[in-house]
């Protein structure tokens, strides 16, 4: 990510989000680094609610571009790209791609640079979002690999003893089993934390709906302005639109109620047809669950699942706690507003 596209608010965004995770990934204090972590998340979520409020205004609220990043050799690490990506309202997605290699031919004296003669297959990643999401993506996924292989670097030192090659066997099947179990708890911490701000940010709405029905305010507005969930929407949306061409995300939304619109009708037509013809219906629905049953009883192990080794899985899963991600209470407003923040690094 180039640097000099990021405006001056959104560098100091970038400059604060970096201090906090060299603040964690230096701090061995694990309670911490989680909170030194937090704070971090809670910052770029209220930046992009500020954001996504100037937007509305017809402002403009920030660049958005599209990286491409060579990596991802590893499923975990693309798993953990990918919900980096999502927390940071950006698009992320891994795919093959040939790159481009420079050989040096010694016999003529020269650099090779041809295509087809020197191209290579690696992993790619590809990043859609405003800039400054994406750069914040590139720098939080960094501390928690960072993180990972340092836990991973320590467990397999102790595993080992003395006498023993470290480097070598940091690329052997425990070692990477270990780095899985450790990426798994982190994600699935990711994606809780973003459903309980959401959670609240639901439950602070059917609060104020509560208390404008007991005031006798009957239509009045309750709405909270710009949310998290709100930002989500707009931000997918609008790197969808970036990605494809303007237009794109409305034209799949009509696409969707027009299939939406289509189900409802055939359920309509069903359910009068099963009410004529129940008999029929039955044994077609006993013949639908017994095709259901038979699916999910079929058990299907991919090559990584196949290959781990489940104990280092659980053990780096355990450690993964380690890795935390939940904020200290007294660095959270209410939801609704710019409800997650991180007032200690003096914002705003």
């Amino acid at each position: 990510m180039r640097q000099d596209e990021l405006t001056d608010e959104q560098r100091k965004i970038v400059d604060k989000v970096e201090k906090l995770l060299r603040l964690a990934g230096a701090n061995t204090n694990e309670a911490e680094a989680a909170s030194a972590t937090a704070r971090a998340m809670d910052l770029l979520v209220e930046y992009n609610i500020q954001m996504s409020s100037v937007d509305e205004t017809g402002e403009g609220g920030g660049k958005r571009a599209e990286e491409k990043l060579v990596g991802g050799f590893y499923e975990f690490e693309r798993d953990l790209w990918r919900y980096v990506a999502d927390l940071n309202f950006c698009m992320c997605w891994h795919q093959k791609t040939w790159v481009r290699r420079t050989v040096f031919d010694a016999k003529a004296d020269r650099i090779l640079n041809e295509w087809r003669r020197n191209n290579i297959l690696r992993g790619q990643f590809r990043i859609v979002g405003r800039v400054v999401n994406i750069q914040s993506t590139q720098n939080m996924t960094s501390y928690i690999l960072q993180t990972v292989e340092r836990l991973t670097r320590e467990r397999v030192a102790e595993r080992l003893g003395d006498g023993e090659k470290l480097n070598s066997q940091l690329r052997g099947r425990w070692a990477v089993s270990y780095r899985e179990g450790i990426v798994a708890r982190i994600i699935e911490k990711i994606w809780k934390r973003r459903e309980e701000m959401l959670s609240e940010e639901r439950n602070a709405a059917m609060e104020a709906e509560a208390r404008a029905r007991e005031a006798g305010m009957k239509g009045a507005s309750t709405a909270t302005g710009v949310t998290l969930a709100s930002v989500r929407k707009s931000e997918a949306e609008a790197n969808a639109d970036f990605l494809y061409g303007e237009g794109w995300s409305a034209k799949q939304a009509a696409d969707r109620a027009r299939r939406a619109a289509a189900a409802a009708e055939a359920d309509r037509l069903y359910t009068a047809w099963a009410a004529a013809n129940p008999e029929q219906a039955a044994k077609e629905e006993k013949q639908r669950r017994d095709k259901e049953r038979s699916r999910s009883s079929r058990s299907y192990r991919g090559t990584a699942e196949k290959e781990r080794d489940w104990s280092a899985y659980k053990a780096g899963y355990a450690k993964g706690d380690e890795v935390g991600i939940d904020p200290q209470a007294d660095t959270r407003r209410s939801a609704g507003g710019l409800g997650h923040t991180a007032g200690a690094l003096g914002h705003g």
